[in-house]
């Protein structure tokens, strides 16, 4: 056993109570989702990656693009990409509060059904 495990850290994640262990997604995230494969396209028609083949065109090079792409926001576009993110975080909550409740009713009807 490692020093880590034997100390109760670093042996795996337990999730919070009621919650995901996945971060919120940024309004940078939801913005490179949307836009990535215009992205793509586009330094593919610039030939750098040969003649328009979107296979080659590297993450890499599409990463930088897209952060081109979010540089050249205002800083009101950008908000508007931070809300769309806290919109898509409320709704990912209320679907899984609605996904518990549908298991806590199905644990309780089974727990009738056994009682009968």
């Amino acid at each position: 056993m490692s020093v880590m495990a034997a100390a109760g850290g670093g042996g795996g994640c337990v999730p919070p109570a009621g919650g995901s262990t996945q971060p919120r997604r940024s309004g940078y995230r939801v913005f490179a989702d949307s836009r990535r494969a215009s992205a793509r396209t586009e330094l593919a028609a610039t030939g750098l990656f040969g003649p328009t083949d979107c296979a080659k065109v590297t993450v890499g090079a599409i990463a930088r693009k897209l952060a081109e792409m979010w540089g050249e926001l205002t800083p009101e576009l950008r908000q508007e990409w931070e809300e769309r993110a806290d919109s898509e975080a409320a709704e990912k909550r209320k679907q899984q509060q609605e996904e518990e409740e549908q298991k806590r009713e199905q644990k309780q009807q089974q727990q009738q059904q056994q009682q009968q």
